[in-house]
């Protein structure tokens, strides 16, 4: 009497490996998970860089719009502008 073994069910991304949990409803093994999971950490982390860098242009966007309507009307010349940019308190972090 031959007895008949189910073959594993394989990586529906790789195709090569048998899925890293038979019974579950995902079809990846643990290669193909470990490296989705890797692209999507880097993709997260890239993501949040992309917006503290968007939110920090938009703050020192608006720091500097607010010092320039205070001094109001004058003539200013590149070594004045220059000098105010620098001397100006960078934007302040919130949450």
């Amino acid at each position: 009497m031959e007895t008949q073994t189910a073959s594993p069910l394989m990586c529906s991304k790789c195709e090569k490996n048998p899925r890293a949990d038979q019974d579950s409803s995902n079809p990846w093994c643990l290669a193909c998970r470990a490296t989705y999971q890797r692209d999507y950490v880097k993709k997260i982390k890239s993501q949040t860089a992309e917006q503290a860098f968007a939110r920090g242009v938009a703050a020192t966007k608006a720091l500097f719009a607010g010092e320039f309507s205070r001094l109001g009307i004058g003539q200013f010349t590149g070594f004045d502008v220059a000098a105010l940019i620098q001397n100006a308190p960078g934007p302040k972090f919130e949450a």
